[in-house]
């Protein structure tokens, strides 16, 4: 019963421009924690079982859901998607959002 869940990592366009560098750094850095996460997933889970307040064995099988990685692939971009229709249809949300629109790919495209 757990759901996918898509957590992007949001930046202003503004400083993307002028520290695409130090956003690099940020990318390479969750996607180290994400190869981690991947091939330590029960050490990981005690590690953040403390933090996020919910028993390391769920930790495990919410960590088999998701992609920690910095990419955005269809998937989360259609979760982003479902979880916009759904603050639409109960109000937290007063006009239509294209997610499409607020997403660069381009910056996740980690040089190792």
């Amino acid at each position: 019963g757990l759901m996918q869940g898509a957590q992007p990592i949001v930046v202003a366009s503004d400083f993307l421009d002028r520290r695409r560098d130090a956003v690099a750094a940020v990318l390479r850095a969750f996607a180290r924690g994400s190869a981690f996460i991947l091939s330590n997933p029960t050490d990981a889970a005690v590690l953040a079982a403390k933090e996020a307040s919910l028993p390391a064995p769920l930790l495990v099988k919410v960590f088999a859901k998701q992609s920690f990685g910095p990419q955005m692939g269809g998937a989360d971009v259609a979760e982003l998607e479902k979880a916009e229709r759904y603050m639409r249809k109960t109000g937290l949300l007063r006009s239509a959002v294209d997610v499409g629109a607020w997403i660069d790919r381009s910056a996740a495209e980690v040089k190792k």
